[in-house]
């Protein structure tokens, strides 16, 4: 389908920089340009983006605090304090965020590097969207 959702970036056509579209059909690879270009995708190297991988904690919260950001629902907030211990530095920002604007993580993992669920994932993103740490 040409867009799914009127109105929103699903509707949106914007280069894509990436080189490791690894099966993943056209729609969905618009989806990552507009995601790029909001600058809620990045990349992990320069040119790749692994929409294939597992996605980290660190990650999830990333994804899910730009995405607020770039909508204009929430603002960075860089001063509050990292609440958290063993965040990687590129992520500490979007997870000081994300817990300053949900008043914390639910579940916060051991280890932030380490691959999330789906469960964890929703979780997160449930309580960003206000739905409080319990779905």
């Amino acid at each position: 389908p040409a867009c799914l959702v009127p109105g929103t970036w699903d509707c949106e056509a914007w280069p894509n920089p990436f080189v490791d579209r690894d099966g993943l059909d056209g729609h969905l690879w618009r989806d990552i340009g507009a995601l790029h270009h909001y600058r809620v995708a990045n990349s992990i190297d320069g040119a790749h983006f692994a929409p294939n991988a597992p996605v980290t904690h660190a990650e999830a919260l990333a994804l899910i605090t730009r995405a607020l950001v770039a909508q204009g629902s929430w603002t960075v907030r860089l001063e509050s304090p990292q609440p958290y211990p063993g965040v990687p530095p590129v992520f500490a920002g979007d997870v000081a965020t994300y817990a300053y604007h949900t008043g914390g993580v639910p579940a916060p993992p051991d280890d932030w590097n380490a691959g999330t669920t789906r469960g964890w994932f929703a979780q997160a993103l449930w309580a960003a969207l206000g739905g409080g740490t319990t779905p």
